[in-house]
């Protein structure tokens, strides 16, 4: 006796049934994966805990001139700025928000040829606070603080 196939349900040919399953079988493995690599990035401790560490001392403190703050996953898009004229190469610089360092730099010789000399906020940090959704308030240049220290 043979079975009697099911009339609400269409019979899906062999042919068709053996390309969908890889095609369920790639969202099974890639979703997850995905929901691992964000979750990784979110929780992940910081490589570096600038934040904790206090401003260092400095020869002068200078506002900014300017404030880049990019949430990206480039390095190197988020920067304070200081004019050119109160630089001079091989100096040390410091970025400071609220009494605490976020990012450092030394100005080569190619830095002082520019408008504005800029020491980098590091990725990580600014995706935090977009995260966190407060990283507009830190676009004020008042916020910030640039620490000029003589190398060595």
């Amino acid at each position: 006796m043979t079975a009697l196939a099911c009339p609400s349900q269409p019979r899906v040919p062999r042919l068709l049934r053996l390309t969908l399953l890889p095609l369920r079988r790639r969202w099974v493995v890639v979703g997850p994966a995905l929901v691992l690599v964000a979750m990784s990035i979110w929780l992940a401790p910081p490589l570096v805990r600038a934040v904790d560490q206090p401003c260092p001392d400095g020869q002068h403190i200078e506002q900014p001139v300017a404030v880049r703050l990019t949430p990206t996953l480039w390095e190197h898009q988020s920067w304070v700025g200081v004019p050119v004229q109160e630089v001079s190469s091989g100096m040390l610089l410091f970025a400071c928000t609220d009494g605490f360092l976020v990012g450092s730099g030394t100005v080569d010789a190619d830095d002082v040829e520019q408008a504005v000399v800029t020491v980098g906020v590091p990725t990580r940090w600014v995706i935090s606070h977009w995260l966190a959704g407060d990283l507009e308030s830190w676009h004020a240049a008042d916020r910030w603080r640039v620490v000029f220290t003589s190398h060595g």
